[in-house]
């Protein structure tokens, strides 16, 4: 947990649907094709129960976006074992779908970065902006949540059936997990550079692009969990911490571009800078955090970590199960996924 006066995050929050989390696992002892199958569509089953005509609400479409983002993870996984065309095939599939759920996801972020944002403001001097951005935003929410017709429903569901259809009939050109290991290594490496940019420019999209590789980094390790969850746990909890704070970091971003594009001035010119001025405030805070985090998350040398993560993947099925009792049930229950 990280906290200060102003924020707490915890890294092991509640999640609505502990059985994603489990679904969302690799099997060590299995062939890769059958469990990156076996995966996927079982993420995209999940979607195509929740995501019917009495299920299509606000957090029914949020659990939806976030199982598209698992699938690029896994995805991109096994990307060097794919053909080039299948996997170009299947992540526009992916995007697609998430891009239609999109609109609501959106404003419901834009609302949630308000009321944090109004907790941090304690002296109230940006109150006023604040409930400006505020109702405009619920009507558009509203407005979204109409939008979510039946016939825009099924055409997301052809689109999952699709999906579903293509990891049914996944297949890899190498089964073994060093296909796994050389992208961990790859993404964990990139993940590194974009920290290290990220500090060097100080600028909005260099932190963007460094949350997309903690947030990859992130899923990945939930993959490969299953090899040894009490070793790798911390590291996912501390990764998963990582991208919220980076994830309230990219909103603040998106929120000063949202309230300076407003058609209808939210307020006076100096009520506008004061508003940038506090979004700016928090962003530095966040970010002096992220540092920190991100120093102890990417400390290991990359060919170190995919070496270690092969050693536990290698030995997983031929240690005593008994030896890791209880580590399964436990992870089930403290790796959330956003």
């Amino acid at each position: 947990m990280v906290r200060d006066s102003n924020f707490t995050y915890h890294c092991f929050p509640e999640f609505s649907n502990i059985t994603s989390i489990m679904a969302y696992r690799l099997n060590p002892g299995q062939p890769v094709t059958d469990s990156v199958r076996q995966v996927g569509t079982d993420q995209i089953d999940r979607v195509l129960k929740g995501f019917s005509p009495k299920a299509r609400n606000g957090n029914a479409v949020h659990e939806a976006r976030k199982a598209m983002k698992r699938l690029r993870a896994l995805l991109h996984l096994v990307k060097p074992a794919m053909r080039k065309e299948d996997f170009r095939r299947q992540e526009a599939q992916i995007k697609q779908i998430a891009k239609l759920l999109s609109g609501m996801r959106e404003i419901q972020a834009a609302l949630e970065t308000i009321a944090k944002l109004e907790a941090y403001d304690e002296a109230g001097e940006c109150s006023a902006i604040c409930a400006a951005l505020r109702a405009r935003f619920e009507a558009r929410c509203a407005a979204a949540q109409k939008s979510l017709n039946a016939s825009g429903a099924a055409q997301t569901r052809k689109l999952l059936r699709e999906a579903r259809q293509g990891f049914a009939e996944l297949e890899l050109e190498h089964d073994g997990f060093s296909v796994i290991a050389a992208t961990l290594e790859t993404d964990y490496r990139k993940a590194r550079r974009t920290f290290e940019r990220a500090y060097r420019l100080e600028e909005d999209e260099a932190f963007h692009d460094w949350r997309k590789y903690v947030q990859r980094h992130w899923r990945q390790l939930i993959l490969v969990a299953p090899a040894w969850p009490k070793a790798i746990r911390p590291h996912i909890a501390l990764a998963r911490a990582l991208s919220e704070i980076l994830g309230d970091d990219h909103d603040l971003s998106v929120l000063v571009e949202l309230a300076r594009a407003e058609a209808e001035p939210l307020g006076e010119e100096p009520d506008l800078l004061a508003f940038e001025a506090l979004c700016r405030r928090r962003q530095s805070l966040l970010r002096e955090v992220a540092r920190d985090m991100g120093a102890r998350l990417l400390a290991e040398k990359p060919s170190s970590l995919s070496a270690r993560l092969s050693a536990y993947w290698a030995t997983a099925s031929r240690i005593d199960k008994q030896d890791l009792a209880g580590d399964d049930e436990t992870s089930d229950n403290v790796i959330a996924l956003r």
